[in-house]
């Protein structure tokens, strides 16, 4: 796949995991920073590079109307 990458030239490369409860395993910042290595030279983006952003509703009410809790 790094390969393909190098020849295709993207603006950059997701290499993703699930961070929320599934049925899949997460995959762990160090297996993640390993399967970078792989694609060095390339603008590389993963779960672990950056923070997750604190977000809130707009209408807490709207939302829990939404969900069926209100």
């Amino acid at each position: 796949l790094a390969g393909l990458a190098r020849l295709i030239g993207p603006d950059e490369v997701q290499i993703n995991t699930p961070l929320r409860l599934c049925a899949a395993a997460a995959l762990t910042p160090k297996e993640i920073s390993s399967i970078k290595q792989c694609f060095k030279g390339l603008n590389i983006v993963s779960p672990y590079d950056v923070r997750p952003r604190k977000v809130s509703p707009i209408s807490a009410e709207d939302t829990l109307k939404r969900r069926g809790k209100k």
